[in-house]
């Protein structure tokens, strides 16, 4: 039987899925629509550093009292609700979009709600399988869902980027097609809000009697600190998201709009291409080993460094074919890596810590996000993409130098605890 067909036959993961596909193709379009909207509001590469990190403080600091509330509530539930005000926030950014009476202030001021409603929403979407689905078949389900979200990534943003790119051709529709895209993302939550509440309540199992919050996430962090793989392993990749991550995330519509042809359409075959990357990567994650094969944490640090080998050329780019492959093929190491590690986590901690372990980690990694954001965007200001892509491989290259010669990385093998 398929990894696919195994997974469907579970009712829990047919609802999950139908509306996780189409949130995942919805996100898509704001990914795109966001940083065009923040460009076309003020061309300073600094304005859109600012509304990306706008979403991504509250999350660094919201999701490990977001974690613990997946753990005391249900991560259905989390979901259910945190879905709903998403939509609403995008519907209400849709509109002032379309009546053009968007501006700076307001633009960060919803990325900023938007963030808030996300730093609880994502640890509940990391905990929402392992709590509605039984052990044997969390594996399969996992790959399955990573897969449909890099497809979305695909599609979605093909499409996002296309729409916005054709309605802005259009008289008097510079903004339209950015509303449409937001309008799109603001209706598939609504739905994937309706699909979780399907979703049948797994019963929970047998807990002590309830203590505050702190003590709570205070556990998850003495679980977390007493794992010397674990540590090392987020700890470095956190410190990789930062030097990678916000570079890209900032870089990359700033070299759609003033390197290649095409505009928001090369921005959406970018994003494409790095989706097509992944889910190439992350079909590879399901091919059997050889015995040659590295171990887990050394696979990691190799990984890195082809990335930063990678991101020097692809910041120089100035043809869309030549910079579509590059990123597909920083897709493909980044996809290999995120599903290997990210499975090996679920599968090392306890499930009654998950919500919170997971909160944890994506603290780890969100409370640096926002710096990369901000100092990559103020860094546009006085150096090209390309200039910035080579001191972020130089970093990248020094850091994965360090790791492995200073913590047990290199050592870490691809085994569920």
């Amino acid at each position: 039987m398929s990894i696919f067909s195994s997974a469907f036959q579970n009712r829990n993961f047919r609802w999950i899925f139908g509306g996780g596909a189409v949130s995942l193709f919805g996100d898509q379009f704001t990914k795109i629509a966001l940083p065009w909207l923040a460009l076309t509001l003020n061309r300073d590469p600094s304005t859109l550093g600012l509304v990306l990190a706008a979403i991504s403080l509250p999350r660094a600091l919201l999701v490990l009292p977001g974690g613990a509330l997946v753990d005391r509530l249900s991560a259905r539930a989390v979901l259910v609700y945190t879905k709903l005000l998403n939509g609403l926030l995008l519907g209400v950014l849709c509109l002032l979009a379309s009546r053009d009476a968007l501006s700076v202030p307001v633009v960060l001021l919803l990325s900023l709600c938007i963030g808030v409603v996300s730093a609880f929403s994502a640890p509940a979407a990391s905990a929402i399988l392992p709590q509605s689905l039984p052990p044997e078949l969390l594996a399969k389900a996992i790959r399955v869902m990573v897969t449909a979200r890099e497809a979305s990534v695909l599609i979605g943003s093909i499409v996002a980027g296309t729409l916005i790119a054709v309605l802005e051709q259009l008289p008097g529709g510079s903004r339209q097609g950015l509303a449409v895209a937001l309008g799109f993302d603001a209706f598939s939550f609504l739905f994937s809000a309706w699909t979780m509440s399907r979703v049948t309540r797994v019963p929970k199992p047998a807990s002590p009697p309830a203590t505050g919050m702190l003590t709570e996430i205070g556990v998850a962090l003495r679980q977390f600190w007493a794992d010397p793989q674990l540590r090392w392993i987020c700890l470095y990749s956190a410190a990789v998201e930062l030097l990678v991550a916000g570079p890209i995330d900032v870089a990359l519509p700033v070299i759609a709009s003033e390197q290649l042809p095409h505009g928001a359409a090369a921005l959406g075959l970018l994003i494409a291409a790095q989706g097509a990357g992944m889910l190439v990567g992350m079909a590879a994650t399901g091919l059997r080993r050889s015995r040659w094969a590295l171990s887990l944490g050394a696979g990691l640090l190799v990984g890195d460094v082809l990335i930063a080998v990678l991101l020097v050329p692809l910041g120089y780019s100035r043809a869309t074919w030549c910079a579509v492959g590059l990123l597909a093929l920083v897709g493909v190491v980044r996809g290999y890596i995120q599903v290997s590690v990210f499975t090996w986590i679920q599968g090392r901690v306890a499930p009654a810590l998950l919500g919170r372990t997971m909160g944890l980690i994506m603290f780890i990694n969100l409370a640096l996000t926002p710096v990369g954001l901000v100092v990559s965007g103020l860094a546009l200001r006085y150096m090209s993409p390309g200039a910035l892509f080579a001191a972020s491989s130089v970093l990248v290259l020094v850091t994965a130098a360090g790791a492995a010669a200073g913590t047990p990385i290199r050592r870490v093998r691809a085994v569920h605890g």
